[in-house]
């Protein structure tokens, strides 16, 4: 095995999970703040993330001394945020979109290394290249290097404050709730989130000079901070049967959370009243901020119809929020449907009677809305 096969295997995804792209002393202030997670149970985990954080942070001050000044003074196109929860749809609506070449998006390295991707990309894909899986294991959709994925994890990386720190750090739970939307966060942590979102897209932007196309499930609770760092920028919401998103999720937990925790946890924990909060949160978060948007910048739709007319879709997304003119598109688009047409979802049980009784008083909401959409020809445009 040579040395960069040494190092990768070191510093696989599997021993660091969602903390790759953390520098050295972010990871000092999270070990501070969780210090169950230097059990000898995870050690090969705490050894790993420390030592890819030292390398992250060598790596980050030969880059910022490069390239911050030059980053910070990009302005940005108005990027696309594509919201909606988790397992409703949005990695194929953002897959989906990025076979347009006139959008950009971040992809698995950069995303994963958000402090360092501007000069060491090349070196960080040839050294991750081997631990990243073929599909994401949750499901069969793929995963590479190049590919779009969602900007959760590098927000995290840059700030520290994502809801996704529960799942190295499930014990402290309630706190990194605080950050699915941001409601009980303090005015210094909503500051520094809003500042690492502009300054990953403005590296984005350096890179490509396009419009960025980004997704992230819990950017559904957020769209007011989102706002107000990219006042023009363009929302496609997407939603799905709320009853299979509830399945659906669960199933992501219980086979995640075992995999990137860093504390010990309870074996076969009940995830149902998680997951009914969660949602509930972002949807609420949601539905109070969509006002917001200015008119003519937000389009709803359904995965369901996604699925069974996705370029007639597409093209109403297009012509609704004032993009670049589809059919240039199309051709792309109708390539990369072909290559997953034999791509089959996951066969998940139907919610029991107590469970469906529980989702349709917590989720009232959601569901209403999602059955009127499902019953429209139509999206849903926030025209006034």
């Amino acid at each position: 095995m040579n040395l960069l096969a040494k190092i990768s295997n070191v510093l696989s995804i599997e021993h660091r999970g969602y903390l790759q792209g953390i520098l050295f002393g972010d990871w000092l202030r999270l070990i501070l703040k969780n210090p169950g997670s230097l059990g000898l149970r995870y050690w090969k985990r705490t050894a790993s993330v420390t030592l890819g954080s030292v390398l992250n942070s060598i790596l980050h001050l030969h880059e910022s001394v490069r390239f911050d000044e030059s980053v910070r003074e990009v302005k940005c196109h108005p990027p696309v945020f594509i919201l909606g929860l988790w397992r409703s749809g949005t990695t194929h609506l953002h897959n989906l979109f990025s076979q347009d070449d006139r959008f950009a998006y971040p992809n698995y390295i950069q995303m994963m290394n958000p402090h360092t991707f501007l000069t060491a990309e090349g070196f960080m894909s040839r050294l991750m290249a081997p631990s990243i899986p073929q599909t994401r294991g949750i499901d069969n959709v793929k995963m590479g290097s190049n590919l779009p994925e969602e900007d959760e994890f590098a927000l995290l990386a840059l700030s520290l404050h994502s809801c996704y720190l529960d799942a190295p750090f499930p014990h402290n739970t309630q706190f990194y709730s605080r950050y699915r939307t941001f409601r009980r966060a303090s005015r210094a942590e909503v500051k520094r989130w809003k500042l690492a979102l502009k300054f990953f897209v403005q590296k984005l932007t350096f890179k490509y000079d396009k419009p960025m196309v980004l997704k992230s499930p819990a950017h559904t609770g957020r769209v007011r901070m989102i706002l107000d760092v990219f006042p023009d920028a363009k929302f496609v919401y997407i939603h799905r049967n709320p009853f299979e998103v509830f399945q659906s999720f669960t199933n992501l937990i219980k086979i995640t959370a075992p995999i990137l925790t860093s504390q010990s946890v309870q074996s076969n924990p009940d995830y149902t009243p998680f997951v009914i909060d969660s949602i509930k949160e972002l949807n609420n978060a949601y539905y109070e901020d969509r006002d917001l948007i200015p008119k003519g910048n937000l389009i709803e739709l359904t995965y369901e119809r996604l699925t069974e007319d996705t370029l007639g879709q597409l093209n109403a997304i297009y012509e609704s929020l004032g993009l670049p003119k589809f059919g240039e598109a199309e051709p792309a688009l109708r390539s990369y449907l072909n290559s997953i047409a034999s791509y089959k979802k996951n066969a998940l049980p139907m919610v029991s009677v107590e469970i469906r009784s529980k989702l349709e008083r917590e989720w009232s909401q959601y569901i209403k809305e999602w059955e009127q959409a499902a019953e429209s020809n139509h999206l849903c445009l926030n025209e006034g």
